[in-house]
């Protein structure tokens, strides 16, 4: 049977419809929260973080508020209106902003983040009596802890990689390792790759690290981390882009002569100083094992104690040393008959 004119008209309706609530909704079914939003709402976050970074957060609120308004779901704007919050030192609306991330999306890295800031947020803050350190050159000798910026690198690392500091969803980083200029075109003028490597020599037990995008980047480009130790890959990333939640990886690189880093970039629109941030990257070296010597080393063995005498009975002979001389024996021999002075 066809249908009628009316009801096409109807049925498509109804499609509309149902199209438009899901738009609406913007709720994964894992779960996790509404990670990803209306376009409107997600356009309103990155021209926020955009404000952010040049400092302007009263700005970045209001457009946060804005897409919260579109989609009041959406984890992403919660947790950027928390850090503009942080940065003016209103720590209670932060916190609240930060519990609203946590209670949409509890399984979320957004959720770990923010409670991490609650937690920082939280705790009493002492006013400043010196000015605060400055980024150091040196690496950390606590711990055996070493920062690859302070190591020779064998390839991929110039100064214009060694900034000062970098921003990753909020966090400032003090000892990043990034990529700003010089990568290398892959197949496609729209891949790029960068590629690091430093010599381990063995030394090291640990890699950590916290990697992502840089905040204010075009949605367009994306990156995937790769971690590599004698060629052997140890970490591989899904695709990130800025704003997204960095990864924390602490990796075993015991016995690892070479540690590589690698990012593999896509950028569609040919944006120039696009930042790929490896966080604080860092390693533990291995302890020398140098077992302390014990207090009262024990007699050698190739030297034997004479046994005691027994009690009333004669002395016993004493045992010659294997390496004693013949007139040393003697001697001792001699000391035994003598007969004690009166």
């Amino acid at each position: 049977m066809t249908p009628t004119r009316d009801e096409r008209g109807v049925s498509a309706k109804a499609l509309r419809a149902l199209f438009l609530a899901v738009m609406v909704l913007g709720v994964s079914l894992n779960g996790t929260g509404a990670l990803w939003a209306r376009p409107a709402a997600e356009t309103y976050v990155h021209q926020a973080i955009t404000l952010y970074n040049s400092g302007e957060c009263v700005k970045a609120i209001s457009l946060l508020s804005k897409a919260i308004a579109a989609d009041p779901r959406y984890v992403r704007a919660y947790s950027w209106l928390g850090f503009c919050y942080a940065k003016l030192g209103r720590n209670q609306d932060a916190i609240t902003a930060f519990r609203q991330v946590v209670a949409l999306a509890p399984k979320s890295d957004d959720a770990r983040v923010a409670k991490q800031w609650i937690v920082k947020l939280q705790q009493p803050t002492a006013k400043p009596t010196v000015a605060p350190p400055t980024v150091p050159t040196q690496p950390a000798a606590q711990g055996g802890l070493v920062y690859l910026v302070a190591m020779p690198a064998v390839v991929g690392v110039t100064e214009a990689n060694l900034p000062r500091s970098v921003q990753l969803f909020g966090e400032i980083y003090r000892r990043p390792l990034v990529e700003r200029r010089n990568w290398w075109q892959g197949r496609r003028s729209i891949d790029r790759e960068w590629r690091v490597v430093y010599n381990l020599q063995r030394r090291s037990s640990r890699f950590r690290a916290k990697v992502g995008v840089e905040d204010g980047l075009p949605q367009d480009f994306t990156a995937v981390f790769e971690v590599r130790a004698d060629g052997n890959t140890l970490y591989e990333s899904k695709p990130k882009r800025a704003g997204d939640v960095p990864d924390a990886l602490d990796l075993d690189v015991t016995g690892a002569l070479q540690l590589e880093l690698i990012v593999r970039g896509k950028d569609p629109l040919h944006t120039r100083e696009l930042s790929v941030v490896w966080g604080d990257p860092a390693v533990d070296s291995r302890p020398a094992a140098n077992p302390p010597a014990p207090a009262n080393p024990p007699t050698p063995t190739n030297q034997p104690v004479p046994p005691a005498a027994p009690p009333g009975g004669t002395p016993p002979q004493p045992v010659p040393n294997p390496g004693a001389s013949l007139p040393d024996i003697m001697d001792a021999r001699c000391a035994l008959h003598r007969s004690p002075q009166a």
